[in-house]
């Protein structure tokens, strides 16, 4: 299972909590019991990661912290959850990089 999510902006000096809410894509009564997030660059000059640590978990949803980045790239995060019947649901999000965000 797979889905994409739309993100909102971030600037370059901003620190935020992204978030994978994982509930449409988890059967009754399943929970989430870790997660993982991945960083590449989807489109621009950057090189770096925006991640900040790892990704925590509070079923049905993970978290993870994000900051940095290069203004005018594009960063492609992918969350790849495990529930409690073994299911490894993913979401994705892209995440634009900008001087003023809206």
């Amino acid at each position: 299972m797979s889905s994409m999510i739309v993100s909102t902006p971030k600037s370059i000096g901003e620190t935020r909590v992204q978030q994978f809410n994982f509930l449409s894509q988890m059967a009754n009564g399943e929970t989430l019991t870790s997660a993982s997030v991945t960083c590449q660059v989807w489109s621009g000059t950057g090189t770096d990661s925006i991640l900040s640590g790892s990704a925590t978990v509070t079923s049905p949803t993970a978290y993870q912290k994000i900051t940095g980045g290069t203004e005018g790239t594009i960063y492609l995060l992918t969350c790849t959850g495990t529930t409690s019947s073994g299911n490894h649901p993913v979401i994705q999000t892209y995440i634009p990089i900008v001087s003023n965000p809206l």
